[in-house]
């Protein structure tokens, strides 16, 4: 049977729960085994975080790691 999905709040919710004040490595955010729906969703979620100035995204050089941190 298929997980019930959370609306994209609860989901942008889980993520800032991830997120300390601290950078974390996008690698290191998503921890559990997704599927890639699920891992979709999670970017929808990290994107509108963004666009609403709660996080922000960093690479230092092409094909780097992502730092993610809170605002």
């Amino acid at each position: 049977s298929a997980k019930p999905r959370r609306s994209l709040s609860e989901q942008m919710g889980l993520v800032l729960g991830r997120l300390t004040k601290d950078w974390r490595a996008l690698d290191n955010l998503i921890e559990e085994p997704f599927t890639r729906s699920e891992v979709v969703y999670y970017f929808l979620a990290l994107l509108e975080l963004i666009r609403l100035k709660q996080l922000r995204c960093v690479q230092s050089e092409a094909f780097g790691e992502i730092e993610i941190n809170r605002v």
